[in-house]
C-alpha cells in the first residue's frame, strides 16, 4: 500500500507563487507499514513524521512520468542506491523516475518509483549525513505495490493538488491542467500504446515522436509478459529486428517442443523459499542457496558442474531447440513451460550453454509457476534479468566454493583456471569474485 497523506495549510504568505502557496501543506508518506517521511528538523533539533513544503512540483512531476512510473522497469540495480548516489548514465531514468530530483527546492524524500514484472517498486534512500539542507529524511526502505493501487493513489494525489490551483489566470496551473488531461483523456482512448511507450521510456506525448513506432507497437501480437520482456532491452532504433528476433525463438520453440496432450506432468521439487531482495542480485544468490540446501547439495558437487542434473533433479526432462548464432542479438533465449520445460536459443559454447541453462531453471523454479506462459531471457539488467544471472552464477560457481579454492590475489590467470574448474566462462568467474568481496 502507497500512501499520500497531505494537511494542507490555508495560507502561505511567505511564497510568492501562486501555484506553490496554494498548493502548500505537511506531506506524509507511507509505504506498506513504514513511514517514508521520517524526518530529522535540525532547527528544532526533532524528528518529525513528515515535511512542510508545496505539493505543486510533486503533481507536476506525477503526471509528466505517469507512463513511465506505472510501467518503465529499471536500466539497472545501481538506481536504487538513490539519486545521489547513481551515475550520471542513469541520470534520465532518474529525473523520470525519483521524486528527489523533481524537489525545485522542497523537502521531498529520495523515492523512485517504477514497474517490477506486475508490481510497482516503490524505493526510497535515507539522506547522508552531511547534508547541507534543514534537515534530513532518517530511513530506507523498500515495498512492492498493487498497479491498480499505485495508480489510484497517485491519480488522487494530482487531483487533490488540480482541486486548490489558483484560476486560469495562472500559466504553470494552467498546464498542470492541461497535461492531466490529456493523461486522463488517454487513458480512455489509448491507454495500451501509451504504457508501450511508457515502457520503453518514451513520452507519449511528444510532437516529435515516431509515428511508425508507435503503429508497430500497436500491431504487436506477442503475450503481455513477452511485451514486457522486449521492451526492457529494446530500443526503437532496433524494434523491428528485436521483434523479429523475438518471433523467430518464439517459432522455434513452439515447433521443437514435443507432441502431447498438453498437461502438465505432476512436478517433483517445489521451488524452496528465497527472500526478496530490492536488489535483483542478492535475491538470485538467495535463490540459489535455496535450491542447493533443498537438493542437499555441498558447495561444489558433480550436480552443480553439470546443471542438466540439476535440472532433472528440479524441473524434469526438458527441450532445448537452437538457432544459429547472429551478431550483436540481445535476445538470449525465449523459456515456457508447455508439457515439459523447453527453451530455444542460439547455438553457443558447451560453457555459455551450461550458465543459459541454469538462468532457464531460475524462470522454470521460481517465475514460471506465479505467471506461466513463455518468457524471454535477454542482456537487459531488469529485476528478473538481473536475478536470473546472480541464480545462474551462483548455481554453477558457488561463492563459498570459490573463497575454498582462492590462492592469493585474483589475476587473470586465477579467473581462468577457476573458470576451467568450474566449467563456466571466465565473467562469471569475474563477477562472482568482485560481487562476493573475493576479489
Amino acid at each position: 500500500m502507497l500512501e499520500l497523506a497531505v494537511e494542507w495549510d490555508e495560507r502561505a504568505p511567505w511564497v510568492r507563487a501562486p501555484a506553490l502557496a496554494t498548493t502548500w501543506g505537511k506531506l506524509e508518506i507511507r509505504a506498506g507499514d513504514q513511514l517514508v517521511t521520517r524526518f530529522w528538523h535540525a532547527p528544532s533539533n526533532s524528528v518529525r513524521t513528515g515535511v512542510h513544503a508545496s505539493m505543486f512540483p510533486f503533481a507536476r512531476w506525477v503526471v509528466s512520468n505517469w507512463w513511465n512510473l506505472l510501467h518503465e522497469r529499471m536500466p539497472a540495480p545501481e538506481v536504487l542506491n538513490g539519486a545521489r548516489r547513481t551515475a550520471l548514465l542513469h541520470r534520465t531514468w532518474l529525473e523520470r523516475h525519483n521524486l528527489f530530483l523533481s524537489r525545485e527546492g522542497m523537502a521531498y524524500p529520495d523515492l523512485s518509483v517504477y514497474r517490477e514484472d506486475e508490481m510497482v517498486g516503490v524505493r526510497w534512500v535515507a539522506d547522508p549525513e552531511g547534508v547541507t539542507t534543514a534537515g534530513r529524511f532518517l530511513d530506507g526502505g523498500f515495498v512492492r505495490i498493487d498497479v491498480k493501487q499505485a495508480e489510484a493513489t497517485l491519480a488522487q494525489f494530482v487531483d487533490a493538488v488540480i482541486e486548490r490551483l489558483p484560476g486560469t489566470e495562472d500559466l504553470d496551473s494552467n498546464q498542470l491542467r492541461a497535461d492531466w488531461d490529456a493523461v486522463q483523456n488517454s487513458l480512455q482512448e489509448e491507454p495500451r500504446l501509451c504504457a508501450r511507450l511508457g515502457e520503453m521510456g518514451l513520452d507519449p506525448y511528444d510532437a516529435d515522436a515516431d509515428e511508425s513506432l508507435e503503429g508497430e507497437l500497436e500491431a504487436l501480437v506477442l503475450s503481455e509478459p513477452v511485451i514486457a520482456d522486449l521492451l526492457a532491452f529494446t530500443t526503437p532504433q532496433r524494434f523491428k529486428q528485436d521483434v523479429s528476433d523475438v518471433q523467430l525463438f518464439l517459432d522455434q520453440l513452439r515447433s521443437g517442443l514435443p507432441r502431447g496432450n498438453g498437461k502438465r506432468p505432476q512436478r517433483r521439487f517445489t521451488a524452496p523459499f528465497a527472500a526478496l531482495s530490492y536488489f535483483p542480485y542478492r535475491a538470485g544468490y538467495a535463490r540459489a542457496e535455496a535450491v542447493r540446501r533443498s537438493l542437499h547439495l555441498a558447495p561444489f558437487v558433480a550436480a552443480e558442474r553439470e546443471p542438466t542434473l540439476v535440472a532433472e533433479l528440479t524441473v524434469g526432462t526438458f527441450d532445448l531447440s537452437e538457432i544459429p548464432a547472429k551478431e550483436n542479438r540481445r535476445l538470449d533465449a525465449v523459456v515456457s513451460y508447455n508439457g515439459v520445460p523447453a527453451l530455444s536459443a542460439e547455438q553457443r559454447s558447451s560453457r555459455a550453454t551450461r550458465f543459459l541453462l541454469a538462468r532457464a531453471l531460475h524462470h522454470w523454479i521460481f517465475v514460471e509457476a506465479d505467471a506461466p506462459g513463455p518468457r524471454l531471457l535477454t542482456r537487459a539488467s531488469d529485476w528478473q534479468q538481473a536475478a536470473s544471472r546472480a541464480f545462474a552464477a551462483e548455481l554453477l560457481a558457488p561463492a563459498a566454493a570459490l573463497a575454498e579454492r582462492m590462492e592469493g590475489r585474483a589475476d587473470w590467470d586465477a579467473v581462468e583456471k577457476l573458470a576451467d574448474l568450474f566449467e563456466v566462462q571466465p565473467f562469471v568467474i569475474h563477477h562472482q569474485l568482485s560481487n562476493h568481496g573475493l576479489a
